[in-house]
């Protein structure tokens, strides 16, 4: 009855080549999935699966080692120490609150020296920004050739703004 209970949690199969785009992903995001159900369903539900999948990417054995993983904090040894922080600490009042708020996150600012990588995104300005480089880019291909932007036709005009705009060459 146990088992029958969990059966019943199994999200459904895909019925069509449609619905197949659901559960396409990349086999490092496929293993990752199938650990989470490990975890949920306990890994006796999926040895099976999961001895099939180490023999076709032995990456996955590692993932499956993480559901047994345990974080645990050793000390540094001391020459380590003086290479992360240095032989003299000099500490303002918002470094020593972060250290006893969250030592970790102090190691990793103050240690470490970590930052937080930005992110690319595309926003309103970034468009705007793109458009308006690509709107500039037709005009000056325009005054090059000496011709006046109602003298193109929709196709000409659709040619000179699909070519590439060189600002943004590392982005596209």
């Amino acid at each position: 009855m146990f088992l029958i209970s969990k059966l019943k949690k199994i999200p459904d199969l895909p019925r069509s080549q449609a619905d197949l785009v659901d559960y396409l992903g990349t086999a490092n995001s496929s293993a990752a999935i199938l650990s989470q159900t490990a975890q949920n369903f306990g890994e006796d539900f999926i040895d099976g699966l999961s001895d099939l999948l180490i023999k076709r990417n032995p990456y996955f054995q590692k993932i499956l080692q993480a559901l047994h993983y345990t974080n645990q904090p050793v000390t540094l040894r001391p020459e380590l120490i003086n290479k992360l922080f240095g032989e003299d600490l000099r500490l303002s009042i918002s470094q020593i609150e972060k250290y006893y708020s969250n030592p970790y996150e102090y190691f990793l600012q103050y240690g470490l020296r970590l930052k937080k990588r930005n992110q690319f995104t595309v926003d309103a300005a970034l468009s705007g920004t793109y458009y308006h480089s690509i709107f500039e880019q037709v005009i000056n291909r325009l005054i090059d050739k000496r011709t006046d932007f109602h003298d193109l036709s929709d196709q000409e005009l659709e040619n000179l703004s699909q070519k590439k705009c060189p600002r943004f060459d590392r982005i596209t």
